[in-house]
């Protein structure tokens, strides 16, 4: 089978962008779940590469390991854009004190900050 450039993931960190995990995970799925990744050794040192082909088949056959809302849910295709998204539900005044409410809506508040920030430095 003949293979192009375009058709190769030439790093850990390509494998890991295609599959939308980071880099450990890849490494990890690769030593204990089967990923399809091969190596090349240059004197010394070595490389990897995957096929985009085996990659996505072997991401289609782990979500049909799983039941249908989870694969749903829990696995997007490869490839794909994915982002997290969050509800944040807001906390409750459980004191007799309505004076109090702003502690809950200032903690609400601070909440939705700090996960806004999280998205912002890289974190999805």
């Amino acid at each position: 089978m003949t293979s192009t450039h375009d058709d190769r993931l030439d790093s850990w960190k390509e494998i890991a962008t295609f599959l939308n995990r980071g880099v450990r995970t890849v490494q990890r799925w690769e030593a204990t779940e089967g990923l399809p990744v091969r190596r090349h050794q240059h004197r010394k040192l070595g490389s990897v590469f995957a096929l985009k082909l085996e990659v996505a088949a072997w991401w289609k056959s782990r979500s049909a390991d799983l039941a249908p809302t989870q694969a749903d849910s829990a696995l997007t295709e490869p490839g794909t854009d994915r982002k997290l998204r969050l509800l944040v539900l807001p906390f409750e005044n459980l004191s007799a004190d309505p004076s109090q409410e702003y502690l809950a809506d200032g903690f609400t508040e601070e909440l939705i900050t700090q996960l806004a920030r999280l998205s912002r430095s890289g974190w999805r």
